[in-house]
């Protein structure tokens, strides 16, 4: 197969990251459940896991029935992860074989 090219630091590909999502690049909007009744007294900012999305969690938000917190379901931008030699898929960060060794 195709050699991935060297992997950048997370440092750099986080910011990278921050810089895209702050230009609204590369992403979809967040899913929103937003607080049911009462007063809004608390909101929690879900990060979905590798390949994953924001969406995949509203159900289980819903489900807590916490009807004081608003969940903010943002989904990562697609791009390629070496860890799954280079397959596209949302990730907050770039992850290799060499970052899971300790």
């Amino acid at each position: 197969g195709a050699q991935m090219p060297p992997a950048p630091s997370v440092e750099a590909t986080s910011l990278q990251m921050e810089r895209a999502w702050m230009a609204g690049e590369g992403h979809a909007a967040p899913a929103v459940v937003p607080a049911a009744e009462g007063a809004h007294t608390a909101t929690v900012l879900f990060l979905h896991g590798l390949g994953g999305t924001g969406a995949d969690w509203e159900g289980m938000c819903r489900a807590m029935r916490l009807p004081w917190v608003k969940f903010v379901l943002p989904t990562a931008a697609r791009s390629p992860v070496a860890l799954w030699n280079g397959t596209t898929a949302p990730s907050w960060f770039h992850l290799s074989a060499g970052a899971l060794k300790g």
